[in-house]
């Protein structure tokens, strides 16, 4: 998710309003050996219309919703890949052919979404791939008000705030940490962000976001310090950019997330750290990484939120109740390795699958503090400048 665009930022400020962390993860620059970063292959046919999933939300609420929408066609943007791939076959066609509308899901481009989720431009979508933070950021900023969820509708109960699920269409939960091939270190990689700063103990490069990103940046460095998960936010800025300084001839930087897994599968470095997703996609197509889960993931919701004057307003509320079915969503979880906002969802996933997702039941993690990013903005954009001006240097 891109942030709106202010008078003179540059091409670097746009990426830095990150709330897409991880979406469009599917594109990767891996010609030959790695084609996406979804499970696309093993579970493509148990994701299509006509699943047994396609009852279990069958409440009479949701029913009423999905009974009377009269809107001809849906209108979901996202950021593509696979992550997309796997939304629109166990979540969009499945309900497009359900009410009878014409699914349409465009790409996002640049600041487009949120200008639209602000009221700031005119909503030609029904809804767009946000960070869940966004939500907040809206209703502070924007000129429209957002559209509540009917209240017919379940709000998510998983690590999302009350306020923030009122507007919250199908929540999952990503996360920032850190992996490496198994190749490199073996069973004995890293077990905390200490390790993963530990270039002694744990030789080679770290290949981390570079100018323009602020998600994912000064969070692994403070726990690396020894911040713990609970006293993270607010984020002691200075602390990190000290910490970053004391590895950074040892950092390697991706400008764009594909680029992390290029960068991880050339051995240009041996830890990478992003979003879980760019991380075990690479498993899924054979790649033999290990997720450092001891190292706490630091998490960061995303969601769609309906526009203001959504031209399918009807359709966007059922669409809203109709994801919140929880084997749809454990299906959702098992082929893009994102958490469930619903906890119902881990009653339908073997353990294998529940232990592949940054919000397993019983692991600490660290979760983004929706107001400081919205108060900090500007801190965030300056932190990241001055990182990169100083070289990690922070005399």
């Amino acid at each position: 998710m891109r942030r709106l665009i202010r008078p003179g930022e540059t091409e670097l400020d746009r990426r830095a309003f990150l709330g897409r962390a991880g979406l469009g993860v599917g594109a990767l620059a891996l010609p030959g050996l790695i084609a996406a970063c979804g499970d696309d292959d093993d579970d493509a046919g148990s994701a299509s219309g006509g699943s047994s999933t396609a009852t279990s939300s069958a409440t009479s609420g949701i029913d009423k919703l999905l009974d009377g929408v009269t809107s001809k066609q849906l209108v979901i943007a996202g950021y593509g890949g696979t992550t997309q791939d796997a939304r629109s076959e166990i979540f969009v066609k499945p309900f497009a052919e359900r009410v009878g509308v014409r699914p349409i899901e465009p790409m996002i481009e640049g600041s487009l979404g949120d200008d639209m989720i602000l009221g700031t431009t005119k909503a030609k979508w029904d809804m767009s791939h946000s960070s869940n933070w966004f939500i907040p950021y809206a209703l502070k900023n924007g000129s429209k008000p957002l559209p509540k969820l009917d209240p017919a509708i379940p709000r998510e109960d998983n690590d999302i705030p009350a306020d923030e699920a009122e507007y919250s269409v199908q929540t999952f939960i990503t996360a920032y940490v850190a992996g490496h091939l198994r190749s490199t270190f073996g069973a004995d990689g890293p077990k905390s962000w200490a390790d993963v700063y530990d270039t002694k103990k744990f030789p080679g490069k770290r290949i981390v976001p570079g100018p323009g990103f602020y998600e994912g940046v000064a969070e692994p460095a403070l726990l690396a310090d020894g911040v713990a998960p609970a006293d993270l936010y607010p984020l002691d800025l200075e602390r990190a950019q000290a910490k970053i300084a004391s590895i950074w001839d040892d950092l390697v930087f991706y400008t764009e997330y594909p680029q992390m897994q290029t960068l991880l599968t050339s051995k240009s470095g041996s830890i990478a750290i992003g979003p879980n997703g760019l991380i075990q996609g690479l498993v899924n197509k054979g790649v033999d990484v290990t997720v450092a889960w001891d190292a706490v993931p630091i998490l960061a919701p995303n969601c769609f939120i309906i526009n203001p004057d959504a031209p399918n307003l009807d359709a966007a509320q059922a669409y809203a109740g109709w994801v919140t079915d929880p084997q749809r969503i454990a299906e959702f979880c098992k082929r893009t390795h994102y958490g469930p906002g619903f906890k119902a969802a881990f009653d339908h996933m073997d353990e294998e699958t529940k232990q592949g997702l940054p919000n397993a039941p019983g692991r600490e993690t660290a979760s983004y503090d929706s107001a400081y990013f919205v108060d900090n903005y500007d801190k965030l954009i300056a932190f990241n400048k001055k990182l990169f001006k100083d070289k990690g240097n922070p005399t």
